[in-house]
């Protein structure tokens, strides 16, 4: 299996948004990336446990979020790295948001 959703969380744990991944593709696109050990957050997404980042993170998980969005050739998959990077995006600029990835 793998990943089910990516949500955005607050500090109370409340849901401010949320990306289904219902055909499993983030764990392919995961491990597609080159080099994948040497990252300092990739290489820590659990596909089959729960994986929180919080903003202090989200500077190195963008930086390395763009190798994944480099081998997303399909449209969908394109799609869904892009809605990532959004979450992510809005959790590195406001204080107390995480990013939760909730495995399978």
């Amino acid at each position: 299996m793998g990943f089910s959703q990516i949500q955005l969380l607050d500090e109370n744990g409340g849901l401010r948004e949320e990306v289904i991944d219902e055909r499993n593709q983030l764990v392919c696109l995961v491990e597609s990336v080159p080099n994948l050990e040497a990252t300092h957050c990739l290489q820590y997404l659990d596909p089959y446990g729960d994986t929180v980042l919080n903003t202090l993170q989200m500077p190195r998980f963008l930086a390395e979020w763009r190798m994944c969005e480099e081998q997303a050739h399909l449209p969908e998959v394109k799609s869904l790295a892009t809605q990532i990077r959004r979450l992510a995006s809005i959790c590195e600029k406001e204080p107390h948001l995480y990013l939760k990835f909730i495995g399978d």
